[in-house]
């Protein structure tokens, strides 16, 4: 994505610590919603995008996945743009038909990601199937559910982690680091 007035690539850096509301929506931060002339944001004029939304509304594209680079367990949701998606797809697209490697690949892919349009004001609903995986659970009217998310930078993507699950993590590397580094004194 890129700054209309820059034109240089919009970047998630930072977390945000988010509600995720009754219909299993997130809003993304304000800065990392730079609208300008790029491949993952969609412009349609003249017919709407989605329900509810106006001519000439601007929109991001994303795919939430499940897949994660790491071998270690992260119980979080990776939110790509369209576009960055589109990369890694098209080198998937060139492996053999017949390669046992790239059809689970494929299947990973297909049963792990799910394509979200970002609604007019800023959010974009999580599945509920994703959100189980992860063990986040959307607010309720009754009860006391845990419902809050962080939303964490990725350079080109975020992820989206339990508050619960990002603090663990999040203590664990610093301890694992901190041991790493004492250890070179």
């Amino acid at each position: 994505m890129t700054d209309e007035n820059t034109n240089k690539p919009v970047r998630f850096y930072s977390t945000s610590t988010q509600e995720l509301d009754e219909k299993r929506r997130i809003q993304v931060p304000t800065k990392w919603r730079k609208i300008g002339e790029v491949p993952n944001i969609v412009m349609r004029k003249g017919q709407p995008v989605a329900e509810g939304t106006k001519e000439g509304v601007v929109q991001m594209e994303m795919v939430l996945t499940l897949i994660r680079a790491s071998k270690e367990v992260s119980p979080c949701i990776t939110a790509i743009p369209l576009s960055v998606f589109e990369r890694y797809t098209q080198k998937i697209d060139t492996l053999d038909l017949l390669d046992p490697v790239a059809e689970k690949l494929r299947r990973f892919i297909g049963t792990r990601s799910e394509q979200v349009t970002m609604d007019t004001q800023g959010r974009i609903t999580l599945p509920s199937w994703m959100l189980e995986r992860v063990g986040i659970e959307a607010k309720s009217g009754s009860g006391t559910v845990s419902n809050k998310v962080v939303l964490v930078g990725e350079v080109d993507r975020f992820s989206i982690w339990s508050k619960e699950a990002y603090d663990a993590d999040e203590f664990t590397n610093e301890q694992q680091d901190l041991a790493d580094l004492t250890g070179r004194i």
